[in-house]
């Protein structure tokens, strides 16, 4: 039971520091998105795109082999 817990406890502390790396993430893309309101589309876009890549990381599916197999 111990190793149980234990293992919940990682999976804690990770999507927590996956959130607290999101956060940053975001506020960093926001102030980008807004130094430059009209002509960086692109720039916004790609970080959209790690945006949603962190967030399946942050599910914690991939960290501990939730997959179907």
């Amino acid at each position: 039971m111990e190793s149980l817990s234990s293992l919940f406890s990682l999976r804690i502390g990770l999507t927590m520091s996956c959130k607290a790396l999101r956060e940053q993430m975001q506020s960093f893309a926001w102030a980008v998105a807004k130094l430059c309101v009209g002509g960086c589309k692109a720039l916004r876009e790609r970080w959209a795109k790690l945006e949603d890549s962190l967030a399946i990381i942050t599910a914690g599916d991939v960290w501990f082999g939730n997959q179907k197999r």
